[in-house]
């Protein structure tokens, strides 16, 4: 399976993943960014840093392992490229989709160690195009922020993820 995150910086996929990502192999195009850049928040390669992923994701899944991205893909163009991998090794692909309001996404945004500039989010969320089955994706999930909220204060309180 293909697991596909999609939402805002700051709208809850990181800490999502932590806690359930389970033994999938993880795909973070920030994780690559920082490797080929030294610098997670570095646009620069992002050519890139698209087809380091695009081959961790095709090698992965040809192996026969679950796969996750965790990246914002807030376009359905921007996801087209992993179902495209999806389809062509037969493998079903699941979008995980973080509802977040703008308003939310900017306040989280402002408590993360590393910050998205707030014009950038505010850019992304205008682009925003929800995951839908005629994407070609077998399962759409919606993470609502009250779950993200709630998984949040479980790990604070030093709680087992679900």
């Amino acid at each position: 399976m293909l697991t596909v995150y999609c939402g805002l910086p700051g709208s809850g996929k990181t800490t999502w993943r932590r806690a359930h990502a389970g033994g999938a192999t993880v795909v973070c195009l920030d994780d690559i960014r920082q490797e080929l850049t030294g610098d997670a928040a570095c646009q620069d390669e992002n050519y890139r840093v698209v087809v380091t992923a695009s081959s961790r994701v095709r090698d992965a899944l040809a192996r026969g392992e679950d796969v996750l991205v965790d990246a914002t893909n807030l376009t359905r163009d921007y996801r087209a490229r992993w179902v495209a991998i999806a389809n062509e090794l037969g493998v079903p692909a699941r979008s995980v989709y973080f509802a977040c309001s703008v308003e939310d996404a900017l306040a989280h945004n402002a408590l993360r160690e590393r910050r998205v500039p707030d014009d950038a989010i505010l850019r992304m969320a205008r682009r925003v195009q929800v995951p839908s089955a005629t994407e070609g994706f077998a399962e759409q999930v919606v993470v609502s922020p009250d779950e993200v909220t709630a998984l949040v204060e479980r790990m604070r309180a030093g709680e087992p993820a679900p």
